[in-house]
Protein backbone atom coordinates (compact mmCIF):
# COMPACT_ATOMS: atom_id res chain seq x y z
CA UNK A 1 0.00 0.00 0.00
CA UNK A 2 1.45 3.02 -1.20
CA UNK A 3 2.06 5.96 1.17
CA UNK A 4 -0.45 8.49 -0.33
CA UNK A 5 -3.12 5.60 0.11
CA UNK A 6 -2.90 5.42 3.40
CA UNK A 7 -2.59 8.84 4.27
CA UNK A 8 -6.30 8.98 2.33
CA UNK A 9 -7.18 5.95 3.55
CA UNK A 10 -6.69 7.66 7.37
CA UNK A 11 -8.62 10.80 6.21
CA UNK A 12 -11.67 8.65 5.12
CA UNK A 13 -11.94 6.81 8.03
CA UNK A 14 -11.23 10.07 10.51
CA UNK A 15 -14.71 11.90 8.24
CA UNK A 16 -16.64 8.27 8.44
CA UNK A 17 -16.05 8.40 12.24
CA UNK A 18 -17.58 11.72 12.31
CA UNK A 19 -20.59 11.59 10.27
CA UNK A 20 -21.39 8.15 11.71
CA UNK A 21 -21.11 9.96 15.71
CA UNK A 22 -22.89 12.28 14.14
CA UNK A 23 -25.95 10.18 12.14
CA UNK A 24 -26.32 8.40 15.43
CA UNK A 25 -27.25 11.54 17.31
CA UNK A 26 -29.74 11.94 14.81
CA UNK A 27 -30.98 8.92 15.04
CA UNK A 28 -31.53 9.01 18.90
CA UNK A 29 -32.85 12.35 18.96
CA UNK A 30 -35.61 11.54 16.52
CA UNK A 31 -36.28 7.77 18.46
CA UNK A 32 -36.98 10.02 21.38
CA UNK A 33 -39.17 12.98 20.19
CA UNK A 34 -42.80 13.23 20.82
CA UNK A 35 -43.32 15.40 18.01
CA UNK A 36 -42.20 13.79 14.66
CA UNK A 37 -42.47 17.00 12.61
CA UNK A 38 -39.62 18.45 14.53
CA UNK A 39 -37.96 15.40 15.11
CA UNK A 40 -37.34 15.24 11.41
CA UNK A 41 -36.96 18.85 11.01
CA UNK A 42 -33.84 19.33 13.62
CA UNK A 43 -33.14 15.68 12.16
CA UNK A 44 -32.13 16.97 8.77
CA UNK A 45 -30.38 20.44 9.98
CA UNK A 46 -28.19 17.48 12.06
CA UNK A 47 -27.72 15.82 9.21
CA UNK A 48 -26.48 18.74 7.21
CA UNK A 49 -24.20 19.37 10.57
CA UNK A 50 -23.19 15.90 10.23
CA UNK A 51 -22.37 15.97 6.49
CA UNK A 52 -20.62 19.49 6.87
CA UNK A 53 -18.13 18.60 10.85
CA UNK A 54 -17.25 15.41 7.97
CA UNK A 55 -16.03 17.43 5.31
CA UNK A 56 -14.47 20.10 8.05
CA UNK A 57 -12.48 16.91 10.04
CA UNK A 58 -11.56 15.73 6.09
CA UNK A 59 -9.55 18.99 4.91
CA UNK A 60 -8.51 19.36 8.21
CA UNK A 61 -7.01 16.08 8.80
CA UNK A 62 -5.67 16.96 5.29
CA UNK A 63 -4.09 19.61 6.08
CA UNK A 64 -2.24 18.50 9.07
CA UNK A 65 -1.04 15.55 7.23
CA UNK A 66 0.65 17.34 4.44
CA UNK A 67 2.23 20.02 7.14
CA UNK A 68 4.17 17.23 8.79
CA UNK A 69 4.77 15.40 5.74
CA UNK A 70 6.02 17.77 3.00
CA UNK A 71 8.89 18.82 4.98
CA UNK A 72 9.60 15.42 6.60
CA UNK A 73 9.79 14.95 2.50
CA UNK A 74 11.65 17.53 1.76
CA UNK A 75 14.48 16.44 4.42
CA UNK A 76 14.59 13.03 3.52
CA UNK A 77 15.28 14.03 -0.65
CA UNK A 78 18.17 16.31 0.83
CA UNK A 79 19.60 12.90 2.72
CA UNK A 80 18.63 10.59 -0.45
CA UNK A 81 21.04 12.77 -2.67
CA UNK A 82 23.65 13.49 -0.22
CA UNK A 83 23.99 9.44 0.34
CA UNK A 84 23.86 8.78 -3.45
CA UNK A 85 26.75 11.73 -4.17
CA UNK A 86 28.61 10.83 -0.97
CA UNK A 87 29.42 14.51 -0.22
CA UNK A 88 27.81 15.60 3.07
CA UNK A 89 26.86 19.19 3.34
CA UNK A 90 26.28 20.78 6.73
CA UNK A 91 24.47 23.82 4.73
CA UNK A 92 21.00 22.98 3.17
CA UNK A 93 18.22 24.55 2.26
CA UNK A 94 15.97 24.29 5.50
CA UNK A 95 12.64 21.85 4.98
CA UNK A 96 10.64 24.03 6.66
CA UNK A 97 8.31 22.78 9.30
CA UNK A 98 8.31 22.66 13.18
CA UNK A 99 8.79 21.09 16.22
CA UNK A 100 9.89 17.97 15.68
CA UNK A 101 10.69 18.12 12.01
CA UNK A 102 13.04 21.36 12.97
CA UNK A 103 14.70 19.24 15.73
CA UNK A 104 15.47 16.23 13.25
CA UNK A 105 16.87 18.68 10.79
CA UNK A 106 19.52 20.33 13.11
CA UNK A 107 20.43 16.90 14.51
CA UNK A 108 21.10 15.92 10.99
CA UNK A 109 22.55 18.85 10.15
CA UNK A 110 24.79 18.09 13.81
CA UNK A 111 25.70 14.62 12.56
CA UNK A 112 26.82 15.56 8.92
CA UNK A 113 29.39 18.15 10.36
Amino acid sequence: MSRHTRVYLSIGVITAAFSLIAMLLVVRLVEVSADPQLARQIGWNLLAIAVSSGALSAVLAWFLVWRIHLPLRRLARTMSSMAQSGELQSEFPASGGNGEVQLIEETFRRLVV
